[in-house]
């Protein structure tokens, strides 16, 4: 009996953030808003005005981050990027997916002309830029994966089209250009 008090006594934390990372990926937006959105404005990012001004946009922000987020304060940094002028960049996600600053300069800024003329839906911007990459005989993974870095900053997010719809045009576009700049400048 001994040895199995001592076992019982273990706590397991990363079991118990798994399982609350379940829980969280079942419960609606509109559950979580109330106690995500008090953190998100203590975090200094957003304000309760805000929060209630953009409401159906929020609560389709926090359905898609409920999903890869394990505690409510995953959900928090995660959202930070959404309400800022400019995306920060990782560090990790740079030496990723940004190397070769020059080739990826050039990619995000075929992608900047591919979705500046392309319909505002996820769908038609996923097929302009499967096509582009096939034109330029790239796979989407080079394609997206550097997207991911200039759109968010971060080596994950949810998915990218998810993500361009949630920023919008004006602030993706502008997002893919700071990217450009940047790697420009970067690059000598």
């Amino acid at each position: 009996a001994e040895g199995l008090l001592k076992k019982a006594a273990v706590f397991d934390s990363k079991k118990l953030e798994w399982m609350n990372g379940q829980h969280m990926s079942l419960t609606p937006a509109a559950e979580l808003e109330p106690i995500v959105s008090p953190l998100a404005i203590q975090a200094g990012f957003t304000t309760a005005q805000e929060l209630r001004d953009r409401r159906e946009w929020w609560l389709t922000l926090l359905d898609l981050l409920r999903v890869r987020a394990r505690t409510t304060h995953d959900i928090v940094r995660q959202a930070a990027t959404y309400f800022a002028d400019k995306a920060s960049y990782d560090d990790d996600a740079v030496a990723k997916h940004w190397k070769d600053r020059a080739a990826a300069a050039t990619i995000l800024g075929f992608t900047r002309d591919k979705l500046a003329t392309t319909e505002w839906n996820a769908a038609a911007m996923e097929e302009a830029l499967r096509a582009m990459a096939e034109e330029k005989g790239l796979s989407s993974g080079k394609v997206f994966q550097p997207l991911r870095v200039a759109l968010v900053g971060q080596l994950a997010s949810p998915g990218i089209f998810d993500v361009l719809m949630v920023l919008g045009r004006e602030k993706s576009l502008a997002r893919l250009d700071a990217a450009v700049e940047y790697l420009g400048r970067s690059s000598g």
